[in-house]
């Protein structure tokens, strides 16, 4: 662990230099573009700009470099005696797209490294890397793949998935990383101008390590599925899905899940729509006890324009656990909001709140998570973040559960 740590320093210290210079001289140089002389133009960003390639319709370039601070007052998650820290983050996010007639590929890679103030003991590299591709075989005829992986210690704060991480981790004591891979393709057939056949597949990995990885086993997640989508009109649009679940742990044990659902999506009016499904989860658990329980999902969407979004969302079903040898009953609802302000400036809210049980331990968990997010772009390239994140969790056991704030600030450039 020493000689990881020795090499850990060079590299963190190399990523946070780079990112903070390139993000200060183009505060310092502005982005101009001279109409007189284009070959005068020497700025920063031309000069990232021009670190792009392209080849046969690939292009390969730097997406993004960023720095900010941290503030969180609780940085193991704990009940009692929270550790607080500032830790200073720098992300270099790098892709490569391609764009054709009929298919397209994008991937983009993240490095963050986190450097603690306070808890030195914590510096991490975080790596992100996402796959996206599709493909239409004809008219009728198309797919879509999609991979993410993740490596870290903890769930990071500027993700979609926050405090469904959340809700879904275990306290631990001591420091706990993990591998997260999910995997999903799926392949659509138009049948005919009203039905749509779906096939899809999904695979989760989760891999646990650190010293607050004791007596969690790793896991791996496969989910097949079937849907039919049929369109009644222009704004209804009725479907029937069929699920297979299944999650086995290393040492053998696995549960099974099979779930099917009717519903539909209703527009109300142009802009606002309804999404309603309801069926059924067959559970075959790890004692091989049987049990059927109700799948709900209600949402409301409000699209104004690309610049405004609302929604309210609930959610019901089970859920096999990555972390243990459980069912997770829970039940989830929702609220989001995306608005542009002004022309530089865009904000966005979300409002978490969960309830579920844990079968056969019977442990509870409830959760409340908020999310507050501001954004103001400086110039074409650089623009200022705020980020404020709450979480209240309560397992109803004296020593588990946490009150959890985080606060951020930096500055992103994306090219």
């Amino acid at each position: 662990m020493k000689k990881l740590l020795r090499y850990f320093k060079p590299i963190s210290t190399a990523i946070s230099i780079a990112c903070a210079s390139a993000v200060f001289l183009i505060i310092v140089i502005p982005n101009a573009y001279p109409s007189d002389n284009e070959s005068l133009d020497l700025t920063v960003t031309k000069f990232l700009d021009s670190l792009s390639y392209k080849y046969n319709g690939f292009e390969f370039k730097l997406m993004e470099l960023s720095v900010g601070e941290q503030y969180t007052d609780n940085v193991t998650y704990q009940k009692t005696k929270a550790l607080d820290d500032f830790i200073t983050l720098s992300k270099l996010g790098i892709g490569v797209r391609y764009e054709g007639k009929a298919r397209s590929l994008e991937f983009r890679g993240d490095i963050v490294s986190q450097n603690y103030a306070k808890n030195s003991n914590f510096n991490n590299i975080t790596e992100e890397f996402t796959t996206n591709f599709r493909n239409e075989f004809s008219e009728n005829d198309r797919m879509s793949l999609k991979n993410d992986f993740l490596h870290t210690n903890q769930p990071l704060f500027w993700r979609a998935d926050y405090f469904d991480e959340q809700f879904l981790r275990e306290q631990v004591r001591g420091e706990l990383k993990y591998l997260k891979n999910d995997f999903h393709i799926d392949y659509a057939k138009d049948v005919s101008k009203q039905l749509t056949l779906i096939t899809k597949y999904d695979n989760n990995i989760y891999t646990f390590s650190g010293t607050g990885a004791s007596g969690l086993q790793n896991s791996v997640f496969n989910n097949p599925g079937l849907e039919a989508d049929y369109l009644i009109s222009s704004a209804t649009t009725a479907l029937i899905s069929y699920d297979f679940a299944n999650r086995r742990f290393e040492d053998g044990e696995n549960a099974t899940i099979h779930t099917v659902v009717v519903g539909g999506r209703q527009y109300i009016t142009k802009k606002l729509f309804f999404d309603g499904r309801a069926g059924f989860n067959s559970v075959e658990s790890y004692d091989d006890k049987s049990f059927t329980k109700p799948v709900y999902h209600t949402s409301f969407g409000y699209q104004k324009d690309t610049d405004t979004f609302a929604s309210l969302s609930f959610d019901k079903k089970d859920i096999l656990n990555p972390y243990n040898t459980t069912i997770f009953d829970n039940w989830r609802t929702t609220l989001s909001l995306r608005k542009q302000l002004l022309e530089r400036f865009k904000c966005s809210f979300s409002l978490f709140y969960g309830e579920g049980e844990m079968f056969p331990s019977n442990n509870k968990r409830r959760m409340t998570g908020i999310n507050t997010t501001l954004k103001y772009d400086i110039n074409q390239n650089l623009s200022g973040n705020f980020i404020y994140t709450y979480t209240h969790s309560n397992t109803g056991i004296e020593t588990s559960g946490y009150t959890k704030n985080t606060i951020f600030l930096g500055l992103t450039a994306a090219f």
